[in-house]
């Protein structure tokens, strides 16, 4: 199955970091202006389990419907806290993100690591190439406006 990830230092501590993650409203702040969120839904609290329904605007719509399964939250003195969540609806048969955050000497370290699935069949395989430059090109800009959100703050 196909991986990707994403790293970058961000001028935060552990906890700031995985708090602002935690809060799908910042999902907003962080992306792209080629792919904005219109909109999203969560069905309660950002816990293991919980459904969020995200829909992007920009040249491609898109919808996801992602569940959370897995968070473990920074304890004291840890060095590393992720969260992963799997999409159940999406236009990937399979996608699995991990954010990861570990602490470094100038901030966090956090990673976007993604398992994934192309869509299409055999067909999107042969799109990997674009796929990954997409993928390269959202968190980059991602991780550019979290930078800077915690750089102004």
């Amino acid at each position: 199955m196909p991986r990707f990830r994403y790293s970058s230092i961000l001028p935060a501590g552990l906890q700031t970091v995985y708090d602002f993650h935690s809060d799908t409203n910042n999902l907003a702040l962080a992306q792209p202006w080629w792919a904005p969120v219109s909109k999203i839904i969560q069905d309660g609290p950002h816990q293991v389990g919980s459904k969020i329904e995200i829909h992007t605007g920009g040249p491609v719509k898109q919808r996801w419907l992602v569940r959370i399964t897995e968070m473990v939250p920074p304890a004291k003195d840890a060095q590393k806290a992720w969260t992963i969540d799997e999409a159940e609806e999406g236009p990937f048969p399979v996608w699995k993100h991990q954010h990861l955050f570990e602490t470094e000497k100038s901030g966090t370290k956090l990673s976007d690591c993604i398992q994934f699935q192309p869509p299409l069949g055999w067909f999107g395989w042969l799109l990997l190439p674009g796929i990954y430059l997409t993928f390269y090109l959202m968190f980059r800009a991602r991780h550019q406006r979290t930078y800077s959100h915690f750089s102004s703050s």
